[in-house]
C-alpha cells in the first residue's frame, strides 16, 4: 500500500471546518507544535472507529504542548467516539483535501502522518495494526523522537 505523500516532504497547508463549524488551518500549528495528521479512509467501518479511539488514547499520553492531532474525515462518518479534546476532527466531506494532499492509498485507505514543527513529514503509514511502520500506540515515542531531533 502506498500513500501519495512521503517522508521528507512538507505537509501542504489545508483549512477545514471542525465539529463546531470553526475553520482550522494546519498553518496555525507551524512553528508551534508537532502535527499528527490522521486521514480516515473513504469508507469508515468499526475497525477504523476503534483505530480512532486508540489514536485518541495515544494523544492523551503525549505531553500537552508538544503535539496536536488533526483527523480528516467526512461529516457523515458514523457516530464519532468520545475523543480526547486534543484530537481535532476536521470535516473533508467531498474528500478533496485528502485527495489533494495524497493522504490516501489508491484503494481509499487512510493514513497517519507525523510532522515536525515546520511541517516536514517524518513518518507516513496506514496506521493499521498490520502496518509495521507505525500505529496509534507508537505515537508518544514518535513525538518524543521528532521533538528531540528538532530542538
Amino acid at each position: 500500500m502506498t500513500i501519495g505523500i512521503a517522508q521528507g516532504q512538507v505537509l501542504p497547508d489545508f483549512t477545514l471546518p471542525d465539529t463546531h463549524s470553526t475553520n482550522v488551518s494546519s498553518r496555525s500549528y507551524y512553528m508551534r507544535r508537532i502535527m499528527i495528521v490522521g486521514a480516515m479512509p473513504s469508507t469508515v467501518d468499526a475497525d477504523w472507529m476503534n483505530w480512532l479511539e486508540q489514536l485518541s488514547g495515544a494523544v492523551e499520553s503525549i505531553p500537552e504542548p508538544d503535539a496536536v492531532c488533526l483527523v480528516l474525515t467526512a461529516s457523515d462518518c458514523p457516530d464519532l467516539p468520545k475523543l480526547n479534546t486534543r484530537v481535532k476532527v476536521l470535516f473533508d466531506d467531498d474528500g478533496a483535501v485528502r485527495a489533494k494532499l495524497n493522504l490516501q492509498t489508491e484503494s481509499g485507505e487512510g493514513c497517519l502522518i507525523v510532522t515536525n514543527r515546520h511541517g516536514l513529514i517524518y513518518h507516513v503509514s496506514t496506521g493499521r495494526p498490520d502496518d509495521a511502520g507505525m500505529n496509534p500506540r507508537d505515537l508518544p515515542e514518535w513525538v518524543e523522537f521528532v521533538a528531540c531531533r528538532c530542538s
